[in-house]
């Protein structure tokens, strides 16, 4: 195996920026649904932005097209008229359990609300991933999902 060794590299681009403008990433919102059903894959309605085409409305998940580490967010309202706790799961093919993490999940027992939304849940984790795999939410909790629900996510590196 070869290696290349520099002291230096000059970006061939303007202003000394480095671009990679195929690099995966997305973000998908609900634009048109109040509440969603809980014990399910959290639908989404919209695709804000999709780089790569990885996400899919019509199964709700990103497939990863890369091996790779990546990050992952999502936000929602609590749905004001749960009467249960629960919460919301990054999930990766399918499982709540990722390889050397384990459940990256988000979980509330604050069911105080108003009007048709509560308070706020969200989730941050950054993960490795490999090609072929996808990752998907699963809440088991009702959410309020009309303009504030977003579900997104990029590669790293």
């Amino acid at each position: 195996m070869s290696k290349l060794y520099v002291n230096e590299i000059h970006p061939k681009t303007a202003g000394g920026a480095v671009l990679m403008p195929a690099k995966p990433a997305f973000m998908a919102g609900q634009t048109n649904l109040t509440s969603n059903t809980p014990n399910a894959v959290i639908p989404f309605s919209a695709i804000i932005l999709d780089q790569g085409n990885n996400f899919s409305l019509s199964n709700n998940r990103f497939d990863v097209p890369v091996t790779g580490v990546y990050h992952f967010h999502f936000h929602s309202f609590l749905d004001a008229q749960n009467t249960s706790n629960g919460g919301v799961s990054l999930r990766i093919n399918g499982a709540n359990s990722w390889p050397g993490v384990g459940n990256i999940r988000t979980y509330t027992n604050d069911l105080a609300g108003s009007g048709v939304f509560g308070p706020p849940i969200s989730i941050q984790a950054t993960v490795a991933c490999s090609s072929g795999d996808y990752v998907d939410l699963f809440t088991d909790i009702g959410l309020h999902n009309n303009n504030g629900c977003y579900f997104g996510g990029y590669l790293v590196g």
